[in-house]
């Protein structure tokens, strides 16, 4: 017998499809944005990176040394060359980095059939970030419906997949964009049984990728390690198998090339000036996205949140989790990360530091955002929602200085802000308790609409917007 089409209809489990509809719509929705001026936006040449490691990926693959340009004086066998109208010091072998990611962007460049030393045109090598991409949006959801429920995850998905900071950072090919998606899956992999025998390969194979990706990423398998330690998690020996792998294989491979030469390169980048605690107080509240200032109210608050969350109580195992990675990637900032940091604006209006140095603590720090949102919007917290909002209004600046609204005649801040600012830190405070979560609701979803806006729109022309806003106040 046929079922009839009222039949059919209610055998389908709506909720288990309305959230698969939702996730596809969200994952479009984060490629989408990415996507939008993607050749343009950040500018090529805001840093070189880029080209090093596409220079880095394509030569390892076509020639079997890796070579790209490196300044660090202790490279003997190095060739000045100008590419594109761009002059390089190509140094052979290219030892400043283990050569995992540079195979993303080198890859690309040799199916473009092109020779390692040229390149192909910015949108096609920053588009092989692309698995990138979707491994981070999707894992963030993961990690969020694994850590609380379903609810929580798609909040965290969302919001990295439409703040402009994760957006644009996003499209830079810097390794810490790969990094990003091991930190998240170290998080998932310890909400997982013990028992699990895909679980005990991963909790070996990741942590030694992290090695190969980036020196750095030894900040995350120690924080791995750290989580299973405590949580009296047997996986911890696979975590250190792991890292064994990695370590050994990174280190037949700079054996292979020159290990002397290795060593001196990375003694030589150990010597660059650091600032210990201010280190890290800076890349939490001095803001930018490569080089220039970049103010993102979202991202802002969910670096704030990373920090706050540190020193709340943690019943949950899994905001323990939480807390240990984030406070391991800032003790890499403090011992690691040796950039000059200073508040005088550079030419391009920036500080002395890079921003992709915090790449990878953006997925965490949207977690701990939402979570601490969370238990705002559960405990009906007037005063810290209202601390939560002052941040966000500055989603708002984008779309006011778009359509032309960039009147700084109020002790030189824009009108525009600074009326929103006011209006909505007083309905947070005033409005009765009724009301007060639809306010709150209606409030945020404005903020994630100009984020995807600012997102999908801003390109070079706004790339001196920020710096706009900030010099008056110096």
């Amino acid at each position: 017998m046929i079922p009839s089409f009222k039949e059919t209809l209610l055998s389908f489990n709506t909720k288990v499809y309305f959230s698969h509809i939702l996730f596809c719509f969200m994952m479009v929705l984060a490629i989408w944005l990415r996507l939008s001026n993607l050749s343009t936006y950040p500018a090529v040449g805001d840093t070189y990176d880029e080209q090093y490691w596409t220079f880095f990926g394509a030569s390892l693959i076509q020639t079997g040394v890796p070579q790209s340009w490196s300044y660090i004086p202790v490279y003997k066998n190095k060739v000045p060359v100008s590419i594109q109208g761009i002059y390089y010091v190509i140094v052979k072998p290219s030892l400043d980095h283990p050569p995992l990611f540079s195979l993303f962007p080198g890859m690309v460049q040799v199916l473009s059939g092109r020779s390692w030393y040229e390149l192909p045109p910015m949108g096609q090598i920053r588009l092989s970030l692309l698995p990138l991409w979707i491994a981070n949006t999707a894992l963030i959801f993961f990690v969020g419906k694994r850590m609380v429920n379903q609810k929580f995850g798609f909040f965290c998905m969302l919001i990295y997949a439409v703040t402009p900071s994760i957006v644009f950072s996003n499209r830079l090919v810097v390794s810490e964009n790969l990094l990003s998606v091991f930190g998240l899956a170290f998080l998932y992999l310890v909400t997982l049984p013990e028992r699990s025998r895909l679980r005990n390969y991963l909790l070996i194979l990741l942590p030694a990728l992290t090695i190969l990706t980036k020196i750095a990423g030894i900040f995350f398998v120690f924080g791995l390690l750290f989580d299973l330690i405590i949580r009296k998690d047997k996986g911890w020996m696979y975590a250190f198998m792991g890292l064994g792998t990695g370590v050994f294989l990174f280190f037949l491979y700079t054996l292979k090339y020159d290990f002397g030469l290795f060593l001196a390169v990375q003694s030589f980048q150990g010597k660059r000036y650091s600032t210990f605690i201010g280190l890290p107080l800076l890349m939490i509240l001095s803001q930018k996205l490569v080089m220039g200032v970049f103010l993102d109210g979202m991202m802002m608050m969910a670096k704030l949140a990373a920090v706050f969350v540190c020193f709340l109580p943690q019943p949950q195992k899994w905001l323990r989790s939480l807390v240990i990675q984030i406070f391991f990637q800032l003790l890499f900032f403090v011992i690691a990360v040796g950039e000059t940091v200073s508040f005088t604006l550079n030419n391009k209006g920036g500080t002395g530091y890079y921003g992709w140095y915090v790449y990878a603590l953006f997925p965490l720090a949207v977690i701990a955002f939402a979570y601490v949102f969370q238990q705002l919007w559960r405990s009906t917290n007037r005063i810290g929602m209202a601390v939560v909002l002052f941040f966000l209004v500055i989603q708002f600046r984008f779309f006011l200085y778009s359509i032309g609204l960039f009147d700084t005649a109020i002790f030189r801040l824009p009108k525009g802000l600074v009326f929103l600012t006011g209006v909505t830190i007083l309905g947070s405070l005033i409005l009765p308790r009724k009301y007060w979560r639809l306010y709150i609701l209606t409030f945020i979803s404005l903020v994630l609409l100009a984020s995807a806006y600012q997102s999908r729109f801003m390109g070079p022309a706004y790339a001196i917007m920020d710096t706009e806003y900030i010099k008056p106040l110096l």
